[in-house]
């Protein structure tokens, strides 16, 4: 195990331990097993798998720091917009589905991001419903004013 692997793993952990408040009701938390016995996703880790096929990219969210701090942080930002709990984070890195990844950026940037090791195909369908809602919101098919939902990223300057 490679020390960011390592580090990531107790940050997980702890936030584990921590955390795990109720969810709003109108999110998908729910970690029960799925209905179909050929898909290996619970019906919360698809919803945020979902998040990948409906925006089209590999790569969701910007994590700040790769200690426990930065991970709850990230989790506070964008896990209800993303459906992520550190439940559904620590699972679906444990099974390899998805990978912490440096950002990129100048000098000491350590920031992180989420990638799907997987082939957006292999999710296909998964986000039909974000699809449809973002197609409800803007049915020019433009993209939204304002960048739509945050994704973890930077927060707007002043």
């Amino acid at each position: 195990m490679s020390k960011i692997e390592y580090i990531i793993n107790k940050a997980v952990k702890s936030i584990l331990r921590e955390q795990e408040a109720p969810a709003p009701a109108s999110k998908e938390f729910n970690n029960a097993k799925s209905d179909s016995g050929d898909i290996p996703y619970t019906p919360a880790e698809k919803k945020f798998l979902g998040k990948f096929d409906a925006y089209g990219s590999t790569n969701l969210g910007i994590i700040y720091s790769t200690t426990d701090i930065g991970f709850e942080e990230f989790i506070a930002r964008s896990g209800q917009a993303l459906n992520l709990t550190p439940g559904i984070l620590l699972s679906l890195w444990k099974r390899k589905i998805i990978k912490i990844v440096p950002y990129g950026g100048y000098g000491r940037n350590n920031n992180a991001t989420i990638e799907l090791q997987l082939s957006l195909d292999d999710i296909k369908g998964f986000g039909a419903e974000d699809q449809a809602a973002a197609e409800k919101k803007n049915p020019s098919g433009a993209a939204a004013p304002g960048g739509g939902i945050d994704m973890g990223g930077a927060p707007p300057t002043a």
